[in-house]
């Protein structure tokens, strides 16, 4: 082998074997550890996102409330 890295993945696939891509074992060995301020960006990202959009789409509703209920009550016939 040309590395002592890549030996000790040999030695190891040998020991354990390959896991399969169904197992979380595969994902794991695979991704890249993440540090703790990573992971907190990334989590403050994700929510941040997803307040927006909550925020956005409740703005939208009553928007469109209001804007529907200006157009039932301009073309609603009122008997005095």
């Amino acid at each position: 082998m040309r590395s002592l890295s890549l030996l000790f993945r040999y030695d190891e696939v040998l020991a354990n074997g390959l896991p399969d891509w169904k197992q979380p074992v595969y994902y794991y060995r695979r991704v890249r550890k993440m540090g703790l301020l990573e992971l907190a960006i990334l989590l403050t990202v994700i929510l941040t996102t997803g307040h927006i959009i909550t925020l956005w789409s409740i703005y939208l509703e009553r928007r469109f409330e209001k804007v529907g209920t200006l157009f039932v009550n301009r073309f609603t016939v009122h008997h005095i």
